[in-house]
């Protein structure tokens, strides 16, 4: 199924709002963000 679900991500069938983007040097600050409940939706670290 999660092949499925890739291909359909791949494609453009189903879309994941992404609503924040951190440098992984603030990996911490979107673990408090996360647990606070200050971020919704995906987020994602960028190396």
């Amino acid at each position: 199924m999660a092949n499925e679900l890739f291909e359909m991500v791949g494609s453009g069938k189903v879309k994941i709002p992404l609503n924040r983007k951190y440098p992984l040097a603030e990996a911490a600050r979107a673990h408090r963000d996360l647990e606070s409940r200050a971020t919704t939706g995906a987020g994602v670290l960028i190396p």
